[in-house]
């Protein structure tokens, strides 16, 4: 009899122990594998079977596979209204727009967010790179877009624009947007857009076409335009055929403002030409020298360690940088002392290094001296023959020579004549060396023995000798004035309407003739080269306060007029006679050009420091070749003399000290509200009627005036914060307009809509030259090829949300949705042309 079989029947035991096992449809003989999908036989070992499969290589690979995979509603939203994982990337999206940071950096923002926050649903459900998120940056401006082109429709605006300089065939052109946002209970700048130029070239017409195009295209009328600002360039502001006249035929109300900010730059510019050293020119060179040489900086740095001065860094002048002039000016006075021993050392060094060159003899020694425009380093015997003292003559080559001195009766001349450095290494002229010194324009810099003969004391203290030494290079230059003096002109030696072209060894002279170190150790060396940038250091503050102030972003078309006018009286009032200040009722009809009218010398402001160091130059215990003399301190004021008037003629010429419009913008002032009569306010309702835009409004000046009687009179105990001087003042009449009467009625609501309106006119136009500094911020060499539509979303978002972090940031329903949907439309409405690019670039995708 054969003996019985026993199989091995399930058990739930196997459930507890393994989850993804349960019973099998094909018996009890069998359980299945909900991970395989299969049967297995447990006849013969029960749980042991089970165990077996469960550790297969097979069970584990399906296992991880399916660990791998989604579900099907995995890519659904867990619920309806659940916006979290798309306000995450919204959140994101703005944060790379607000930072200036690639668009591309979105690639790994999912993984990375996954990485660091396993445990987050939201995290999981992230899933933006560059495409949706440059979607989402195209979504966000539209729905901006829209929002600024309401505003303006609806309220008064100021619209401003210029123009970039690329120097590419297009040129972009900003429509930036003032408007009174009654949300955010302030004046805000938006950019409607950014279009480019394409077709012709950069005219009046075409530049108005362009702005007229990108207003028609949102309708927003013209009619509501009540200002334009601009740079104070002819194509923009010019009378007959600027953009400003093609405005003007379009709404003829419309106020044309210049910017003040170039207006001031501009006038200091003008007048530091005035000074017969180019205070900008040597900060260039002295930059430009020291750039890109780690060898010349780490030497500067050690002079500098040496000298106790503190390792600074020379900053860079720009000559379009409305601020720069005065930062530069303080870094080069405090580094004054390293840099002048830099200097020193560089020049021994290129002395050192300096070829020599053998000059030509016999008669054309003479045509060929007058067609020479290089510096002479011969160290050749010298030309002889009575061609020589025409030689000299002509010759405007610097010679360093090494030789013997002249001799004779001439050297006196010769020493008092000569003005350029004379690189030649040869022995002197003979017979003509008289006629020869007395017309030569070159410096020796000689490194021979003493002259000799009676006129050798004359020359030791006239001649300009030797580079070998900071004493006796800087007395050969300590003279100067006598020779800017020559070459003034006028009874009273005033100077030239130009700055004088001096012949070589003057301060202002060789700046072609001679080599960046060479002109920069000549300046520096020079103790009136200090001088000049002492009082250029003083000067220049009335330019950069005036700056500082216009550049600000809140309103400041109410105090332009007063602070204008502040500007050009405390430039009278530094070189002309307060007596004469007061006595002419208008300081625009000063007579300041007049000496007479002028204060005497010691009474001209130059500046505590310039003072200071006058006295320290000019003792006469002082025997230093650093003493100036009386000549150097004559010419010295009148080059401050002719400093302050070409800044008063330029700003006579061009700034707005006499315009009734800004003379009536200053009834917006809270502080100055008993000082202003009604008609001020009756002149910009009637100007502009689309202020109060209903007629019951248009026509009610009675309670427009009854209002700014109260208001007048109001002491406004109750609103502190409206006579806070620190506030800005469209935030006050924001306040204003809130103010309530016993009865529950806003006090002043004709009045605060008139003041809210006339605070969008702008005071400047520094805005435009934000827009082109974030514009290089994103636009830059690694994103060369960024498309102009994505440039113009970067920026509608990155100006729109200036007052707001990025993590701060609240987006509506409606925006997250619109969001949701932003990839899907932007592929579907994609166009099948090339979008339009940046001018010099190659176009790409727009997520780069």
């Amino acid at each position: 009899m054969s003996k019985s079989k026993y199989y091995q029947k399930y058990k739930d035991d196997y459930h507890l122990e393994w989850p993804c096992v349960g019973k099998s449809t094909k018996g009890e003989y069998y359980a299945f594998c909900t991970v395989c999908g299969a049967d297995i036989s447990i006849k013969s070992g029960g749980r042991n079977d089970v165990f077996r499969h469960i550790t297969s290589d097979k069970h584990k690979q399906t296992a991880k596979a399916r660990g791998n995979t989604k579900g099907i509603q995995s890519f659904f939203r867990s619920a309806a209204g659940d916006d979290s994982a798309t306000k995450a990337e919204a959140l994101f999206t703005g944060f790379l727009v607000e930072h200036n940071l690639p668009v591309a950096a979105s690639d790994h923002a999912g993984p990375i967010f996954k990485k660091m926050f396993p445990d987050s649903n939201i995290a999981t459900k992230y899933g933006s790179a560059r495409t949706k998120t440059s979607s989402m940056i195209h979504a966000m401006s539209k729905n901006t877009s829209a929002l600024i082109a309401e505003e303006a429709r609806n309220s008064v605006f100021s619209l401003a624009t210029d123009g970039s300089n690329d120097g590419g065939s297009e040129q972009l052109y900003p429509v930036l947007l003032n408007y009174f946002d009654e949300t955010k209970e302030k004046v805000v700048q938006a950019l409607l857009s950014l279009p480019a130029l394409t077709d012709g070239a950069s005219t009046g017409e075409n530049i108005f076409q362009l702005l007229n195009r990108e207003l028609s295209k949102e309708k927003i009328p013209w009619s509501n335009c009540i200002s334009f600002v601009a740079d104070n360039a002819s194509v923009m502001l010019g009378r007959h055929k600027g953009v400003a006249a093609f405005i003007q035929k379009e709404h003829s109300e419309c106020y044309v403002v210049g910017c003040p900010c170039h207006m001031a730059h501009n006038t200091a510019e003008k007048a530091s030409k005035a000074l017969p050293i180019a205070i900008d020119e040597l900060l260039i060179d002295i930059y430009y020298y020291l750039d890109k040489s780690s060898k010349r900086q780490k030497a500067l740095k050690s002079l500098q360690i040496l000298c106790d001065t503190g390792v600074r860094k020379i900053l860079k002048h720009g000559a379009t940088r409305w601020l720069s002039l005065g930062l530069c000016i303080d870094r080069l006075l405090s580094q004054w002392q390293p840099l002048q021993l830099f200097f020193k050392e560089e020049m021994k060094g290129s002395t050192m290094t300096r070829r020599p060159v053998s000059t030509k003899t016999g008669p054309l020694a003479e045509k060929t001296a007058k067609a020479s425009s290089t510096p002479s380093t011969s160290m050749s015997a010298p030309k002889k023959g009575p061609s020589a003292e025409k030689t000299s003559k002509s010759s405007s080559t610097p010679n360093t020579s090494m030789s013997a001195p002249k001799k004779g009766p001439s050297a006196e001349k010769t020493s008092k004549s000569s003005s350029t450095p004379n690189t030649s290494m040869s022995a002197p002229k003979k017979g003509s060396a008289e006629k020869t010194s007395k017309s030569s324009s070159t410096t020796s810099t000689s490194m021979s023995a003493p002259k000799k003969g009676p006129s050798a004391e004359k020359t030791a203290k006239t001649s300009i000798t030797s580079t070998s030494s900071l004493t006796a290079t800087s007395k050969q230059y300590s003279s100067v004035s006598r020779t800017l003096k020559r070459k003034s002109s006028g009874p009273q030696g005033a100077l030239p309407a130009k700055r004088p072209v001096l012949k070589a060894g003057t301060l202002t002279a060789p700046i072609l003739q001679e080599s960046r170190l060479v002109r920069v150790h000549r300046l520096l060396i020079s103790p009136q080269t200090k001088l000049y940038c002492y009082f250029l250091k003083y000067s220049n503050k009335i330019f950069d306060d005036i700056n500082l102030l216009l550049q600000r972003e809140e309103p400041c078309i109410h105090i332009l007029n007063k602070q204008l006018n502040k500007t050009f009286q405390d430039m009278l009032v530094r070189f002309v006679q307060p007596t004469v200040i007061v006595e002419c009722s208008d300081v625009k009809k000063v007579q300041y050009g007049k000496r007479d009218c002028q204060k005497s010398d010691k009474d001209l402001m130059i500046g505590k420091d310039a003072k200071e160091y006058l006295e320290s130059t000019t003792s006469p215990e002082d025997d230093s070749p650093l003493r100036l003399t009386d000549a150097d301190l004559t010419y010295f004021y009148l080059s401050v003399r002719k400093y302050y008037e070409s800044a008063c003629d330029y700003a006579l010429k061009t700034w707005p000290l006499d315009v009734k419009f800004l003379k009536e913008a200053e009834v917006i002032d809270v502080s100055s509200r008993r000082d202003v009569s009604f008609s001020s306010v009756q002149y910009f309702v009637e100007k502009y009627p689309c202020i109060l835009n209903r007629q019951s409004e248009n026509g009610d000046l009675d309670k427009l005036e009854l209002e700014f009687a109260q208001y007048q009179v109001e002491d406004f105990s109750g609103e502190p914060e409206i006579l806070n001087k620190n506030l800005r003042i469209d935030k006050k009449w924001s306040a204003i307009s809130k103010m309530e009467d016993g009865n529950g009625s806003k006090k002043y609501t004709l009045l605060s809509k008139v003041m809210k309106s006339l605070l969008v006119i702008p005071h400047s136009n520094a805005s435009c030259e934000r827009v082109f500094s974030i514009v290089r911020k994103n636009k830059t060499d690694f994103r060369g090829s960024m498309n102009l539509k994505t440039l113009q979303a970067l920026l509608t978002e990155k100006i729109a949300n200036t007052d707001v972090p990025c993590y701060q940031r609240e987006y509506s329903k409606d925006l997250l949705s619109k969001l949701k949907q932003a990839t899907y439309q932007s592929l579907q409405g994609k166009p099948s042309s090339t979008p339009q690019s940046l001018p010099s670039t190659s176009t790409s995708p727009i997520s780069q």
